[in-house]
């Protein structure tokens, strides 16, 4: 009797401990909005376990984890430098806290752009794979102005610039990226396309804070699967004190004949292209990007040699006798005078990746261009006594932003 007892005894208590472990254990489950966290979870982190929603996107230690991912990967939600150090901080400037960089997405949290594709890493699809083939143009990068800006009254620029497909790859302008800066220091910034309003309001005291720096209004060309094309910048500057300076409707002419009104002239109308002249012959951009060019056959009239290249063309520079077009790929194609720079068949080869042209030139002598590619060097051709010749510093040309021109020479400014 005793013995039965005491395995009844035994019975009961074991049945009890498997009723309670069973009633504690679905209570420990128990997920009353269906999130996948058990409630218990959630009341012990401070989200509702009743909101299938909660936690959601909450970043309680502003690191760019979400309090999700972190209970997850099993760090602490309250703690910015857990898993990563500062990780609330955004050094690069990519808008992307340290955090989400080193942990979740693999970039470098030093580089705003970690896979170099000039696209920055918090816009694009895949930040550490440089995006594949060329990307779109920002052609016709321009800073306008009514007038002179002055540190009395101030002014207001306005950037511009004309969005241009890739024949690889045509796809329209989703959100270009854009820059106002002083030197290198960032004034104003945003995304749009070409019809978004990119002004630069200067009055009186934000123009006495950046008098001695160059101003430039710079354009990252985005389409809409988010492929960047390369940064297209232009300059105005340094700004000086009082009213000397003067901002044309049109600036960043590259050729020294186009800057003291010799002979380009520059039709912005869609319709009708742009119209450029040497001092004898006409050469326009047609609607479908290809060149008619006509007048004095030796200065330029006759492109029928390099006809079948001029297709796909952005823009047009001359000489006093010549002209170099500009192609959608980077290539150059020269016609005219070959003692002005029609002929650059010496340095073809090279004339590859090209941003934009310069050239030199005067009415009664030759002339020369030189050419400044998007990797910073340059590649000049032309009259060697007008600045066609710089193998003596060609080793020197490199990490170039910007070129000079004056009658006979070129100067390279270097970073």
């Amino acid at each position: 009797m005793k013995r039965y007892e005491t395995k009844f005894s035994l019975s009961i208590l074991s049945a009890t401990l498997v009723v309670a472990l069973s009633f504690s254990s679905a209570a420990m489950a128990a997920d009353s909005d269906g999130d996948g966290l058990d409630d218990s979870i959630e009341r012990m982190y401070g989200w509702n376990p009743y909101d299938a929603n909660s936690p959601g996107e909450t970043d309680t230690d502003l690191d760019g984890l979400t309090d999700l991912t972190e209970y997850k990967a099993y760090t602490n939600i309250f703690d910015e430098n857990n898993p990563v150090y500062d990780g609330a901080s955004d050094d690069d400037g990519d808008t992307l806290p340290k955090g989400l960089e080193v942990f979740l997405m693999g970039t470098d949290p030093d580089n705003p752009d970690t896979d170099g594709d000039a696209l920055r890493d918090d816009v694009d699809p895949n930040p550490v794979s440089p995006a594949v083939g060329p990307g779109p143009i920002a052609s016709n990068v321009n800073i306008m102005a009514n007038g002179s800006i002055s540190t009395a009254n101030g002014n207001t620029l306005t950037g511009t610039y004309t969005y241009l497909l890739n024949e690889d790859s045509p796809k329209p302008e989703g959100h270009s990226q854009w820059q106002w800066k002083a030197d290198e220091v960032v004034l104003e910034a945003g995304t749009g396309n070409e019809d978004t309003q990119r002004v630069l309001p200067l009055d009186s005291e934000a123009l006495k804070e950046v008098v001695g720096s160059k101003i430039s209004f710079c354009v990252m060309p985005v389409d809409i699967d988010s492929q960047a094309g390369l940064e297209s910048c232009a300059e105005v500057g340094p700004l000086e004190s009082g009213d000397n300076n003067l901002i044309p409707n049109l600036v960043q002419m590259s050729s020294y004949l186009h800057q003291n009104g010799q002979y380009d002239l520059y039709a912005p109308q869609p319709e009708s292209g742009e119209i450029v002249s040497t001092s004898s012959a006409f050469a326009k951009i047609e609607t479908d990007r290809s060149v008619i060019a006509w007048g004095n056959a030796a200065n330029g009239g006759d492109a029928s040699v390099v006809q079948s290249e001029l297709r796909d063309v952005i823009d047009i520079y001359a000489t006093k006798n010549a002209f170099a077009a500009l192609r959608l790929d980077g290539s150059l194609v020269t016609w005219g005078s070959a003692t002005y720079g029609g002929d650059s068949s010496t340095v073809q080869d090279q004339l590859m990746n090209i941003k934009t042209v310069y050239s030199t030139g005067s009415y009664n002598n030759s002339g020369a261009f030189a050419a400044l590619k998007n990797d910073g060097t340059v590649v000049t051709w032309g009259s060697a006594s007008y600045g066609g010749n710089s193998s003596a510093v060609q080793t020197e040309l490199t990490g170039v932003t910007a070129i000079y021109a004056n009658t006979g020479a070129f100067a390279a400014l270097k970073k």
